[in-house]
């Protein structure tokens, strides 16, 4: 696991896709750190799915394009700045009369190649 994304160096990931302990599978947290992970991937001759799964929480327009398509965890990201906006307001409004709060908004998983899976979505 890194601590930041500027951690996602191609030694980092070399180090987790060697030795006993290897790592099967990357979870990235957002498309930086896929584009990132990718990109250390290539520096490492590795391949999606011969080599290892890929998965990244947060879909975006070249995922699908990526070989073997990007499996992604998509989230609303439209509904999520709005929520944001609207809680933002009414807390510089009146910040006692709207504490903070947890919102839960809905995901999509979205299978495709990269995690060595049939394509498919799951909500």
């Amino acid at each position: 696991m890194v601590q930041h994304e500027n951690d996602l160096t191609p030694e980092v990931l070399s180090t987790f896709l060697s030795g006993p302990n290897r790592v099967e599978a990357i979870f990235s947290l957002n498309w930086v750190c896929t584009m990132l992970v990718l990109r250390g991937l290539n520096v490492l001759k590795k391949r999606i799915t011969k080599d290892l799964g890929l998965i990244s929480f947060d879909d975006f327009e070249l995922a699908e394009m990526i070989p073997p398509g990007l499996t992604v965890v998509r989230q609303p990201s439209r509904e999520l700045g709005r929520q944001a906006a609207k809680v933002l307001f009414k807390r510089i409004a009146d910040v006692k009369k709207h504490p903070a709060r947890k919102i839960v908004l809905s995901t999509e998983f979205v299978i495709r190649g990269s995690c060595g899976c049939a394509p498919t979505v799951w909500v």
